[in-house]
């Protein structure tokens, strides 16, 4: 293995490094041809960098491939890599970084089927390996993030750095296909798989296809653009299913298996589809038994209309995800046969089992019906998003509208202690906001979560208890606080004289909590020392609201980098198991994450904020147990993600035992 993936290192980043030259050649180019000035321009630092950017991403680059083949004899160090520089959240870069992000996503959606391709390869050489887009070097993403790290110790404008990123995007990603097809080549040469035929696909259509929503224009919508907010990307359904059909078509062939009717291979699909939720442990027994009863009627919809099996937004599917999601709030068994919302599901699948007709819009009615009794049910603000929707009359619906805001702000605070100037804004004019974006959008409308977010922000600038760093990260990101701020009082009517006022009022109250905090920390200091410890050695941050019961032990035990990976790849909308008090276990679903200022923040059902914690403190937690990921993403991608590791390793097998038969003959 270690062999193959040194042969493909040496091409592959050659390559890519090639590439990238040509690109800041190319850019360079460009910037100088907008240049006026140019002693007061970027180009000749960038000039003088450019083969130092090179060797960065190189470095980089031949980082992650040792690390995927961790040979423990990397020629690189760590101290070959340069620092990045600190993010400053100036917002003249969030133009390039969602640029940057639309194109990885384009890149991958474009060049799916020879990603797939050296995926299976290589996994088929290494099943421990588990190659996803994490930790795959030939990953649009992975190239993406080595160039961006790369570059960003060089101090750019934005527009010239949008300049290089679309450049890079024509030298580099535009020309993967050929890296990644010269990947492959190696492995065949190498007997890997060499019988793995890819179905082609007509690749103008794909290029033609956008794997990333462009950011929405609306004033509104994007009042709050910044680096904190993630964007869904599209579904991976329709790889899941890819990569699981050629597996298995593979394994066929590999144990001489007679090919299947393009009904029964369907119908083995959806077994083992089946067989995996079965094994799912985040569902209570009762609810995996209650979808295992929908196990006839799916075949009959995925034979009938495969795309069941290759889109998450299929009516079925999405019917069925919906009665999962619902479960995974229920921690026993008696929670759920109490729950009115469990005895509907009953009824929508014995509806299922007796319907003569499954067609689209029978199934899309089923789902409308069991989401909207489970949000009547669920009470809290699922049921006044339910009664917005509902009202007709326009005044009753604003009365709900004005209900939902004001239950919406008090989920924010975990505390009370809340200064009562802020208490008043939030009151009012963020209240006042809040209002007319819903008036605008309803519910779960694109510009909520980054409102929210400003919002979250906003009360962790002001919370009286405050953790180290927090100056640090206040000072990189309180500009672009104010600048949101400034956009929700102007857009909740509030005029320039009344908004200086707030501001200057809301300054003064975050300078108070962060001096009472300083003085906390020198008295705990000075206490130190009187007991004969060093000022390192006493000197403590209060805790995270929700993490005083974690406290980290004194022979602390080192945080492995892989946690804190897994917490940065955790994606809105995971639920977590917290270890409570009395050994009670606590259902989370995270909300949002604001790497910004450090904070993951968690809420339950029914959408209340019940703790928020740091990377650091999270990544501790998932090491040592006492937090435990429930679910990461759709329950049918997670049993099809199980589906495609069993046929891996079945497919190494098979392959294992056909090798010295290969080699006599």
């Amino acid at each position: 293995m270690t062999l193959a993936i040194n042969k493909i290192k040496f091409h592959a980043v050659k390559a890519l490094t090639r590439l990238v030259i040509d690109g800041l050649d190319n850019g360079i180019r460009e910037i100088r041809r907008g240049v006026t000035d140019y002693h007061k321009s970027s180009l000749p630092l960038l000039s003088e960098q450019k083969m130092a950017v090179a060797e960065q991403f190189m470095t980089r680059m031949n980082a992650a491939f040792e690390e995927l083949a961790d040979t423990g004899s990397r020629k690189f160090r760590e101290e070959d890599l340069d620092e990045p520089a600190e993010d400053d959240d100036r917002p003249d870069l969030v133009e390039p970084r969602l640029a940057m992000e639309g194109m990885i996503a384009y890149t991958r959606n474009c060049d799916i089927e020879e990603n797939i391709s050296f995926a299976i390869r290589l996994n088929a050489l290494a099943p421990e390996l588990s190659l996803d887009e994490s930790n795959n070097p030939l990953d649009p993403a992975q190239i993406g993030d080595a160039f961006v790290m790369a570059m960003s110790h060089i101090p750019l404008p934005g527009r010239d750095l949008l300049i290089l990123y679309r450049e890079f995007n024509k030298a580099v990603l535009h020309k993967l296909e050929s890296v990644l097809k010269e990947a492959n080549e190696i492995l065949v040469d190498m007997g890997v798989l060499p019988q793995l035929d890819i179905s082609a696909r007509n690749r103008e259509v794909q290029r033609a296809k956008r794997a990333f929503r462009r950011p929405i224009k609306d004033r509104l919508a994007r009042a709050f653009a910044g680096g904190d907010v993630d964007e869904d990307g599209e579904s991976l359904a329709g790889e899941l299913f890819e990569t699981m059909q050629m597996l298995y078509r593979a394994l066929a062939e590999e144990t001489g298996k007679a090919a299947d009717s393009a009904g029964s291979e369907v119908i083995n699909y959806v077994e083992m589809l089946y067989r995996a939720i079965d094994r799912e442990g985040a569902l209570p027994g009762p609810i995996k038994q209650l979808i295992g009863r929908t196990r006839m009627p799916v075949m009959k919809i995925a034979v009938a209309d495969q795309s069941f099996l290759s889109s998450e937004q299929h009516p079925a599917r999405s019917l069925l995800e919906e009665i999962a999601l619902a479960g995974v709030t229920w921690t026993t068994a008696e929670d759920v046969v109490s729950d009115p919302v469990y005895g509907k599901a009953q009824a929508i699948v014995e509806q299922l089992n007796q319907a003569s007709s499954l067609d689209n819009q029978f199934l899309e009615q089923l789902g409308v019906e069991f989401s909207k009794h489970q949000r009547l049910g669920a009470g809290g603000h699922h049921a006044l998003e339910q009664h917005i929707e509902d009202a007709s009359e326009a005044q009753e619906r604003l009365q709900h509208i004005h209900h939902y805001v004001t239950r919406k702000i008090d989920e924010r605070l975990l505390k009370a202690d809340l200064d009562i100037s802020i208490r008043e804004l939030l009151d009012t004019h963020i209240h006042e906001f809040l209002v007319r974006l819903l008036l605008r959008e309803g519910p779960g409308g694109a510009g909520w979560h980054p409102a929210m977010n400003t919002i979250d922000i906003l009360i962790w600038s002001v919370q009286a208890d405050k953790a180290e760093g927090d100056r640090a990260r206040f000072e990189r990101i309180n500009a672009r606080l104010v600048s949101n701020l400034d956009k929700i009082l102007s857009l909740a009517g509030v005029s320039k004289t009344r908004k200086s006022r707030i501001m200057r009022q809301l300054r003064q109250v975050q300078d108070y909590t962060f001096h009472v905090a300083a003085e906390k920390a020198e008295n705990l200091a000075v206490r130190g020392t009187a007991a004969g410890l060093t000022v390192g050695q006493s000197l403590e941050i209060a805790p995270t609201p929700g993490a005083e019961s974690a406290a980290e032990p004194k022979a602390e035990v080192a945080l492995q980098e892989k946690f804190l990976r897994q917490v940065d790849n955790l994606p809105i909308g995971t639920w977590l198991e917290f270890e409570a008090a009395a050994g009670q276990a606590l259902r989370c679903t995270l909300a949002a994450k604001i790497p910004s200022i450090d904070k993951w923040f968690f809420v339950n059902a029914q959408g209340v904020k019940m703790l928020e914690t740091s990377r650091q403190q999270l990544a501790r937690e998932l090491q040592s147990g006492t937090v435990h990921i429930v679910t990461d993403g759709p329950l049918f991608n997670r049993a099809m993600e199980s589906v495609v590791s069993e046929l891996r390793e079945s497919l190494a097998a098979a392959r294992a035992a056909n090798a010295p038969a290969d080699a006599d003959a």
